[in-house]
């Protein structure tokens, strides 16, 4: 298994992440030393809707393994086996967790 792709992603989850830089952190008004990946978009009728998931959140973890990174990420989603899996989400200072259902 490879290391995943943003489309196969994009697809399963219905999220549109993008990586965080100076640029990004200050559009969403995130902390500095914020690391992860960012959710810039959340097809309205996806899983990640369902689990209330929205744009400027930041997946720490996905699966109990560390997100440091949009490729993280999509690595770990293409490797996950059965078709939920569960995230760590901050938004706004606070963290929470998301079961996220993926689709086929």
């Amino acid at each position: 298994r490879g290391g995943g792709n943003s489309e196969a992603t994009r697809e399963k989850t219905g999220l549109t992440m993008h990586g965080i830089n100076p640029e990004m952190a200050r559009r969403y008004q995130l902390e500095e030393e914020t690391s992860g990946a960012l959710i810039v978009d959340v097809d309205a009728t996806s899983p990640s809707a369902r689990a209330r998931l929205s744009e400027g959140d930041v997946v720490v973890e996905a699966d109990r393994k560390e997100v440091s990174s949009v490729a993280d990420f999509n690595r770990i989603i293409s490797e996950i086996d059965n078709d939920t899996v569960l995230l760590r989400v901050k938004r706004k200072g606070a963290t929470f967790l998301a079961a996220l259902r993926l689709e086929e």
